[in-house]
């Protein structure tokens, strides 16, 4: 699974082995990042990094030099918008949520 940035520049991966890279556009080369996760998602300038592990877990990275930061609840799949602000996911019982940015509280939305 890939998740690139608006510009190109950043492109984040997870492999079959749940491992993570980061490629700085495509004449750069992949750089393997520490943690495990299942999906990956970026916002428009790479600077707001979202993903999710096969245990549900949910974590933060703020760009490439940042550090994976646990955040609270359980998500199968999550999304960032460009500006990096607005973060949706599904949860196992496919449950919609949304959350404004790192600092917010994840709410319950109706559908799924």
């Amino acid at each position: 699974q890939i998740s690139v940035s608006a510009d190109g520049q950043h492109v984040w991966g997870v492999n079959r082995s749940d491992e993570i890279f980061y490629r700085f556009g495509k004449d750069g080369k992949w750089e393997k990042k520490d943690g495990l996760l299942t999906q990956i998602s970026v916002s428009a300038d790479g600077q707001h990094v979202w993903g999710v592990n096969r245990s549900d877990q949910i974590f933060y990275r703020f760009g490439k030099n940042g550090r994976w930061e646990k955040i609270d609840g359980g998500l199968k799949q999550i999304s960032v918008s460009a500006d990096g602000q607005h973060v949706w996911g599904v949860n196992r019982s496919d449950q919609i949520f949304y959350r404004f940015g790192k600092n917010g509280r994840w709410e319950k939305i109706d559908g799924g």
